[in-house]
């Protein structure tokens, strides 16, 4: 099956882009940084925008983007096992935009989750607390993105 190609229950098309993520950032405030796909790593990512939304001003970010950023590297470090990287940009809006990037494209898939399920609302999660979100796909891996408001 072609990497690029939808499997039923994965992301909707219309929120999958390809080829969209381009080298630098119009944004005065925008901050990256990697980490091993460990467990560990979701904590250090988690501090990391947090030092970040604080620096900028953007406190009242904080509690949403610390869930939104915990699935999304939990998922990183969990499906695709590569080395992620977060990235966070202050929008002119006031609003933040987080990606989270790994090495592999497989498209992320909601699944249902039963009550007593430990699993299966990451994504539902990050649709539920964003303006905006989908997945960016390139050669070498995929970003999962969402724009967050401040509370």
């Amino acid at each position: 099956m072609d990497a690029l190609t939808l499997r039923p229950g994965s992301v909707p098309a219309e929120r999958v882009r390809v080829d969209t993520i381009v080298e630098g950032s119009p944004y005065r405030r925008c901050a990256e940084r990697s980490f091993e796909p460990e467990p560990a790593s979701v904590g250090l990512a988690r501090r990391f925008l947090t030092a970040q939304l604080v620096t900028w001003g953007g406190n009242a970010l904080v509690d949403s983007s610390q869930l939104v950023v915990s699935e999304l590297a939990s998922n990183a470090y969990q499906h695709a096992g590569t080395v992620f990287t977060v990235v966070a940009e202050m929008l002119g809006d006031g609003a933040l935009r987080l990606g989270v990037s790994d090495a592999v494209l497989d498209i992320p898939k909601q699944r249902p989750a039963g009550e007593d399920d430990l699993r299966g609302r990451g994504i539902v999660l990050v649709e539920a607390l964003s303006r905006a979100w989908g997945v960016d796909l390139r050669g070498d891996g995929k970003t999962v993105w969402c724009e967050l408001e401040p509370d």
